[in-house]
């Protein structure tokens, strides 16, 4: 009875050492201040990506009418949290200028949040999120830093993070159809 306590003990131990089972028991607050419970998107995969934004309205604007068209072609497969990061440049003066962008373009199945410190050297000013997606015993699989604007990280349709990407990686139609499929 004794060796059956201490393995039942051990698997929750072991289990433990996983981290988090599922993204989805989280939420995260989006750019107009709402709660937004992750596992509302449960039998979706889940795209987070770092928003490359602050640096050029022009090169902005760029980006986000390409992940709005990306957004659209998917809609049907994934949800999109899009992270404005700090450390990517953004700004609170900014939230106004990417609100209105949402009035005009977003997608259903697009959520982008509030601003989020993304790395670990912000210590206890790391969103969340961010420390579930960088931390093995939180996500069970990688362990990372958050690079910064354009970084990708994919988790599956039951909230397990499976494939983190680059910052250097390009939103490409061809690498965006290899992501999702």
């Amino acid at each position: 009875m004794k060796h059956l306590i201490t393995g039942i003990l051990l698997l929750f131990v072991l289990g433990g050492v996983h981290g988090q089972s599922s993204l989805l028991d989280s939420s995260v607050t989006d750019i107009n201040g709402r709660v937004r419970h992750l596992d509302d998107f449960g039998g979706k995969k889940l795209w987070i990506l770092v928003l490359p934004l602050g640096h050029s309205q022009k090169k902005d604007s760029l980006f986000l009418e390409r992940l709005d068209s990306i957004c659209d072609f998917y809609s049907h497969r994934v949800e999109v949290i899009a992270v404005p990061a700090y450390e990517a440049g953004y700004s609170d003066a900014l939230t106004p200028e990417l609100q209105a962008w949402l009035g005009r373009w977003s997608r259903p199945n697009l959520l982008v949040t509030k601003g989020m410190y993304i790395k670990r050297e912000a210590g206890p000013l790391q969103s969340g999120l961010f420390r579930w997606l960088t931390d093995a015993h939180r996500n069970g699989h990688f362990d990372l830093d958050a690079e910064g604007p354009g970084q990708h990280f994919l988790v599956n349709e039951v909230g397990t993070l499976y494939r983190v990407y680059s910052r250097e990686s390009r939103l490409s139609w061809k690498s965006i159809k290899r992501m999702f499929y």
